[in-house]
């Protein structure tokens, strides 16, 4: 459920951006979220679609991007992709527990398209 909230944030976001542009409507919203998030990309479509009804994004297309996790070993500086689902973030390369991440913590919008 707490994919409303977020979703909510980034309607405001983008109406946001829209009224700042004078945007007559609002035709694509890009977004990049990763998989360390938790949050479900059908869930944000769904809620997007509900809350932007009578808004300047009503009609938008919203197009979502996975982004999988990509670590880094801090010790062998292998570049790795925690395949166990949750990620055991552990190198498979050296075993080494000090690792950090790479990708996977986005959450953002990454280009509003609208029409002036």
């Amino acid at each position: 459920m707490h994919e409303l909230g977020v979703t909510q944030e980034i309607l405001t976001q983008v109406l946001k951006a829209a009224q700042q542009n004078r945007a007559r409507k609002v035709t694509a919203v890009r977004l990049k979220i990763g998989d360390f998030t938790t949050i479900e990309p059908e869930s944000v479509r769904f809620y997007f679609t509900q809350i932007a009804k009578e808004t300047l994004a009503e009609s938008a297309e919203l197009e979502i991007e996975k982004v999988p996790i990509l670590m880094n070993c801090r010790v062998c500086r292998k570049e790795f992709s925690p395949s166990d689902n949750p990620p055991l973030l552990l190198c498979p390369e050296c075993g080494g527990g000090e690792v950090e991440m790479l990708k996977g913590r986005e959450l953002q919008i990454e280009d509003i398209e609208i029409e002036e």
